[in-house]
């Protein structure tokens, strides 16, 4: 993925759902926040979703090699668009000009992805690189780490999309050089609820613009007026991460036995 000195020279492929909004993290005036080197209010240390990624990734491109008989290749260079203010840092790449994108989510999440398809922000993703490296198709290879298991999914290039991503950069780095922020969320939308920029974009008050400390969608958040909850707030986002794997577990297993 794009390092953080690098994606402030223009937009990299894990952008792209900033960009376009896409729920439920994308917000663009985060993002212009971010390419203007705006120092964050809560700077956001490396997270485990972040480490595993990190640790895992050699492994599961060697899992898909052996499973695809695929031959890839490690690309160590920052590719730029010609004329756009893309640029892309990719996982692997094969034969044919093809993108190899490695995704190492949480089990549940895995779960979902495999029997929904891919998310809207990985899509987005993948159609910026084609259109950054000019290349054919991404092929997803999404890891579960326990059990280890590993799917592929191919997605061939979208000319049109590729246009459309290219557009919206555009314009949206003129507002990052010359201004006006991209608008403001409701404070109650979940995505402002853990932003790094949360009082820079909704001023100092912002927790006391907040109904019981919940976003809209009524979770629990941690605002800064109760800072005594945050331990809670931590134990509650465990539970709710265990009882979302148990769901889609419970999930598969319930579409496995009716196929049987």
């Amino acid at each position: 993925g794009e390092g953080v000195m690098d994606r402030l020279h223009g937009i990299g492929g894990s952008d792209t759902g900033d960009l376009f909004q896409i729920e439920p993290y994308g917000c663009a005036r985060r993002l212009w926040y971010e390419k203007r080197g705006v120092e964050p209010d809560y700077p956001e240390p490396e997270n485990a979703h972040m480490k595993r990624g990190k640790k895992l990734e050699d492994l599961a491109a060697e899992e898909f090699a052996e499973a695809t008989g695929t031959t890839v290749r490690r690309s160590t260079i920052e590719w730029e668009h010609p004329y756009a203010p893309m640029m892309a840092h990719v996982d692997r790449l094969a034969a044919d000009k093809t993108v190899v994108e490695i995704k190492i989510p949480a089990r549940w999440n895995w779960i979902r992805i495999k029997r929904n398809g891919l998310p809207e922000s990985w899509l987005l993703q993948g159609q910026h690189y084609c259109e950054t490296l000019d290349y054919n198709r991404v092929v997803y290879a999404v890891q579960s780490v326990d059990p280890w298991e590993q799917f592929q999914l191919t997605v061939e290039r979208d000319h049109e999309l590729g246009k459309a991503i290219v557009a919206k950069a555009q314009d949206f780095w003129k507002q990052v050089k010359e201004g006006p922020a991209p608008v403001a969320f409701d404070p109650g939308d979940r995505r402002c609820a853990g932003c790094a920029y949360r009082n820079t974009c909704h001023g100092a008050d912002y927790a006391s613009l907040l109904v019981h400390f919940q976003d809209r969608e009524g979770d629990p958040i941690a605002p800064e007026a109760a800072p005594e909850l945050s331990g809670e707030l931590g134990v509650y986002r465990e539970a709710k991460a265990l009882a979302d794997e148990a769901t889609a577990v419970a999930e598969e297993t319930r579409e496995a036995l009716t196929k049987a």
